[in-house]
């Protein structure tokens, strides 16, 4: 990572060759998935993305390094458009009443896999951690074990530290398993 390396915070992107970037960055980042994991990890078309990149409902936050986008991450607190990632919106009320409208489901977090492992990641989850601090909210997302299985740790580690590093009014960041969803076969002999 070099020194130029920077988080960028957007609620729409205009510019459709970031947005052609950035739907790289998805792609390429999730490009082993279709073989590695059993529920398919790209939630968007090339058309439901690119609206998404334009709608000022989602937060994006971008970590672009000498000028070039290595990664994205994307939320929202409209949970009936957090969907698109197959989150149930009811379950999420249910459990945190308290949080409703300030709940943000992340239905994007990629990184470039030639970039990964660099903090990029990190970058991307400090932006939303500033947020969350902010606006009292929480944060959920899901993730696929088989390929991203320490996901919920960095986010956790990252969350801290950008509680130390920029002084957030709060102090500590836990990960709470919601449930999850089993997939097998019956083989018959």
């Amino acid at each position: 990572m070099s020194q130029e390396a920077a988080c960028s915070e957007h609620r729409t992107i205009d510019d459709a060759a970031l947005r052609a970037a950035l739907w790289g960055v998805y792609t390429a980042s999730f490009g082993d998935a279709g073989e590695q994991c059993i529920q398919e990890q790209l939630c968007y078309t090339p058309e439901t993305f690119d609206a998404a990149m334009r709608d000022p409902a989602y937060l994006k936050f971008v970590v672009s390094d000498a000028g070039e986008p290595v990664g994205l991450l994307v939320c929202t607190n409209d949970l009936e458009k957090a969907r698109v990632a197959y989150v149930n919106p009811r379950r999420l009320l249910r459990d945190y009443p308290e949080y409703a409208g300030r709940i943000y489901y992340y239905t994007i977090i990629a990184v470039r896999p030639d970039r990964q492992g660099m903090r990029y990641a990190g970058m991307l989850v400090e932006g939303v951690a500033v947020v969350m601090d902010r606006e009292g909210a929480l944060s959920a997302f899901d993730f696929s074990t088989e390929k991203n299985p320490h996901l919920p740790d960095l986010i956790v580690r990252a969350t801290e530290a950008a509680q130390r590093r920029r002084g957030l009014s709060t102090t500590s960041a836990k990960f709470t398993p919601l449930g999850g969803q089993q997939y097998g076969v019956i083989k018959l002999s």
